[in-house]
């Protein structure tokens, strides 16, 4: 496989404008909408909260006919994003991708369908904001337990905390595979 066969996530940097009174930030509309040739038009947005450093989200991702597109906003702290590529026929299939969002580097960062996501907190405190471009459809929710050593993706920290859902996750071997039919 070669290195431009794999898929990086894009960052993109929001526009924050500074003054004695603290900053007022662009977050959205983004000067460029169309993120790799992809039309992006929000259909939901939702927010998360970990308190504790270590604790790790994910890897969730919607099945086709749902599959979605989702820019993630770190609003407070810094967390070790995480991105797999399980589209089955792709080149990079199962390959791991670490980005570092925080709220200081005032950046959002694009996972596209067929792509599970999840983080891990680097610090406590630390707010998300998910803008996906496909409602929430929970017949076509899923997760890979973040754990799986086959996808053996390497967590910055010690796990302090996970939810009991992504821990007893199953694998990639023991679920249906992601097919990109789009």
């Amino acid at each position: 496989m070669n290195k431009r066969d794999i898929y990086y996530p894009d960052l993109i940097t929001t526009l924050k404008y500074i003054d004695k009174r603290g900053y007022f930030e662009k977050v959205f509309p983004l000067e460029n909408t169309n993120i790799r040739n992809e039309s992006f038009s929000i259909k939901q947005i939702n927010k998360s909260y970990s308190t504790q450093k270590g604790t790790i989200r994910g890897m969730h991702y919607q099945r086709t006919p749902y599959a979605e597109g989702k820019l993630i906003y770190c609003l407070k702290g810094t967390v070790c994003d995480v991105i797999v590529d399980i589209r089955t026929n792709s080149e990079s299939y199962l390959h791991v991708s670490y980005t570092e969002i925080s709220e200081s580097k005032n950046s959002i960062i694009y996972i596209p369908p067929g792509f599970a996501h999840g983080f891990q907190t680097l610090t406590e405190n630390c707010e998300l904001l998910y803008i996906h471009d496909t409602e929430y459809m929970p017949k076509f929710e899923d997760v890979i337990n973040p754990l799986d050593t086959k996808l053996n993706i390497k967590w910055p920290l010690k796990l302090s905390m996970i939810s009991d859902r992504d821990l007893n996750a199953k694998g990639i071997n023991e679920m249906c595979r992601y097919q990109n039919d789009m």
